[in-house]
């Protein structure tokens, strides 16, 4: 399992190039959006960009299921699964 504070850390865009691609790639395989939807402190605007292409490259299916759960019940989709599975 990855550290989402280490992830954020990585795509900060005053870090090189290198360090944001890496954590881009680390962040396609975590799941649960809610770290990538307007990131507030410590990382704020400086990881927007690449939570963006991050959030792009999810599917509709992905989107629209975690928008949709998060709607309905105000918590984030990841949080309900989770209750759900006790």
């Amino acid at each position: 399992m990855v550290d989402i504070d280490y992830v954020m850390e990585l795509m900060d865009w005053n870090n090189s190039i290198e360090n944001q691609k890496k954590g881009v790639e680390l962040a396609r395989n975590i799941k649960c959006l809610n770290a990538f939807l307007q990131p507030g402190a410590p990382y704020g605007k400086s990881v927007w960009e690449n939570c963006a292409k991050v959030l792009t490259e999810r599917t509709n299916k992905e989107l629209v299921s975690f928008t949709a759960a998060t709607t309905i019940t105000g918590i984030p989709s990841s949080l309900s699964a989770t209750l759900h599975s006790f």
